[in-house]
């Protein structure tokens, strides 16, 4: 089975999981020399341009031991051999049937190929280690072909390049096996809802930029983000309408953080070419990370109309919903996306929230169930579906959940809290504490954590220590209102009643709805807010 040639390649993107690359100022690249400066000669137009003179240009750049006119000896050298097996080849049929065999049999190029799964290759690679993928094979087929007088063309679309030669199209990928029209990529590649005709013949600069554009995608997966950044630049200078580059630096923009010049070029990538998703897809990320979800949402169900079977864009709009409060929508797009991978336990997780959320907790604790069938010992699964049946009341089935991860998972926090509401509610104050007091010692930045602790210290009459505790999850988040409305309920127990107030008070400049007792301190105090953070 055919898997997408393009290792480390930009093209495919997905920009939750669940941290975006789109951290402001994460791996920002500082400018510096220009290392495909050789290049620059040639982006004008002003001296005919070769595709392997360039590859070896761009090998010579990733590799300064790359001998370029050496490399380009070895071409020729290649050339020189395969012209006379082609005298007798009558047609371009026959000629490319012993091209085939020149390169597959008689070079053992068929002999260590390499798919997207195993690293990066150059064009340098591809000639002196017999080492290739789709795009270093086919420029070496259209490099002969420049040397032995018989024009080839890169054929470029979604994540795959083969070639052109007269009217047939020559798979490089399966032994230079021709074929007369495009239409066998329909069967041939794995990508959803292909279209055998966006994969088109181009011209030899839009060629070096499809070379380019693949090169960066790379050396960015490597981390050489200054590189990556020039191959993208570079490949522009060549094409300046290439979809897919501008899409390449719109994320490489994204990932140093320059969010503005990423949307600038993935908005330059759609006028290139509106039916390009990844462009959609990625735009909708930066937006996403500016706060403007709204537009977010709108790019990623274009994303989501131009291929409703990719995943990765079906999960994507599910999440920018949910964060935007659509939960209905949110819901539809997660649904979407567990029937087009069942397997993704991730799908099943991000399903659960917008139907916890929206009151929905039976179809949420289905959502954790599937989960828990793929993978028995999911911790947050576990946990979540734990809090769930508290909130129905189901005080054996949410300790099960949360032994169970406990087992699993002895150092999650979250279970030990979670059994420590189970353990107080059902009157087991002494092991709620215990439960409380361990999830601390795994983590002490929760206030919710200790919150809950303060309640069990209400139950056992300890006033002083619950405020305590309602202190500390102050320090953490003093913006929770649910911290203060403790704070007053448990200083109002005492008899404090201005502290109360305070505390009161604040709780409803925050957007809190009050319990009356509470509500009704607050005229008597003026609203006073001097307990405010």
């Amino acid at each position: 089975m055919y898997t997408d040639c393009d290792a480390g390649s930009t093209w495919g993107w997905r920009f939750f999981a669940l941290t975006l690359l789109l951290l402001p100022g994460a791996n920002a690249v500082e400018p510096g020399a220009d290392p495909l400066a050789a290049l620059v000669p040639l982006e004008t137009g002003g001296q005919q341009t070769e595709l392997g003179a360039c590859a070896l240009i761009i090998a010579h750049a990733l590799d300064a031991s790359v001998d370029a006119p050496l490399y380009a000896e070895r071409l020729d050298s290649l050339a020189s051999e395969l012209k006379p097996a082609l005298a007798p080849a009558a047609g371009v049929e026959a000629k490319l049937a012993t091209i085939a065999e020149f390169v597959y049999t008689h070079w053992g190029f068929a002999n260590r190929d390499l798919r997207p799964a195993d690293v990066f290759v150059s064009f340098a690679d591809a000639i002196d280690k017999r080492q290739w993928n789709c795009v270093s094979m086919s420029a070496l087929y259209v490099a002969l072909g420049e040397r032995i007088g018989l024009p080839m063309q890169l054929v470029s679309g979604h994540g795959h390049v083969l070639v052109r030669c007269d009217r047939y199209y020559v798979e490089t990928t399966q032994r230079g096996k021709v074929h007369d029209s495009v239409d066998y990529l329909s069967e041939y590649l794995p990508f959803p809802c292909l279209n055998p005709e966006d994969y088109k013949p181009v011209s030899t600069r839009e060629a070096v930029a499809v070379l380019l554009t693949q090169t960066g995608g790379a050396v960015s997966a490597q981390g050489k983000l200054d590189f990556a950044q020039a191959c993208f630049q570079h490949a522009l200078k060549f094409d300046p309408d290439h979809a897919e580059a501008h899409a390449a630096l719109g994320f490489h923009f994204a990932k140093v953080g320059h969010i503005d010049r990423a949307i600038n070029a993935f908005h330059a990538a759609i006028r290139s070419n509106p039916k390009l998703r990844e462009a959609y897809g990625g735009l909708g990320a930066a937006l996403r990370a500016k706060g403007d979800l709204a537009k977010a949402a709108q790019a990623l169900r274009k994303a989501v109309e131009l291929c409703d079977k990719q995943p990765e864009s079906m999960f994507n709009l599910g999440q920018v919903l949910y964060e935007n409060g659509d939960l209905a929508a949110s819901i539809e797009a997660f649904r979407n996306y567990t029937a087009l991978a069942p397997g993704d336990v991730d799908g099943y997780i991000r399903l659960a929230f917008p139907l916890e959320d929206s009151g929905q907790l039976d179809e949420a604790l289905a959502a954790y169930d599937r989960v828990l069938r793929l993978a028995p010992n999911h911790a947050d699964a576990l946990v979540n579906s734990g809090a769930i049946l508290e909130k129905q009341n189901k005080w054996d089935a949410a300790q099960n959940k949360y032994e169970r991860c406990i087992e699993a998972a002895p150092s999650n926090a979250l279970a030990h809290a979670g059994m420590g509401r189970v353990l107080t509610e059902r009157g087991d104050l002494d092991g709620a504490a215990k439960a409380f007091v361990r999830s601390i010692e795994l983590d002490s930045t929760n206030p919710a954590t200790w919150i809950d602790f303060a309640r069990l210290e209400r139950k056992r009459g300890d006033t002083l220590a619950a405020i305590e505790k309602l202190n500390r999850a102050l320090t953490i988040n003093p913006l929770e209102p649910e911290t203060h409305i403790e704070l007053a309920d448990t200083l109002l127990d005492r008899g404090e009643v201005a502290k109360a107030g305070q505390h009161a008070a604040v709780a409803k400049r925050l957007g809190a709805t009050l319990p009356v007792a509470l509500e009704s301190l607050l005229p008597e105090t003026g609203e006073n807010t001097s307990a405010s953070p």
